[in-house]
């Protein structure tokens, strides 16, 4: 995938319209970078929501267990958490599971 290494460009508001279309249209090609689809989709979830790199991938492996219906729940005890009661709070003790994985925990 092709990724603008300017980042996300908000269009929320009708004042957005021209900067939006100036970020994504009036590129030269060092304004652009080639990643596979995944590093494109985790680049993309970091620079939305204000993340680092690793902490959006953490993330979107929480969101893909979770996406596999019931699993977060087999997941979480698989590793030996009693899951929490709803969806959300599951997804943080995902998060922090895989964080704390990660930092050899």
């Amino acid at each position: 995938e092709i990724d603008h290494k300017t980042g996300e460009f908000s269009l929320t508001r009708v004042e957005d319209i021209q900067a939006f279309v100036e970020g994504v249209v009036f590129v030269r090609i060092g304004d652009l970078a080639v990643l596979c689809k995944p590093c494109h989709e985790i680049k993309t979830y970091a620079e939305r929501y204000g993340l680092t790199l690793e902490e959006a991938g953490i993330v979107k492996q929480a969101i893909a267990i979770q996406k596999q219906k019931g699993y977060d729940k087999a997941f979480l005890q698989e590793v030996g958490i009693k899951p929490a009661s709803n969806a959300e709070l599951r997804k943080e003790q995902i998060i922090e599971y895989l964080k704390s994985k990660k930092e050899g925990g």
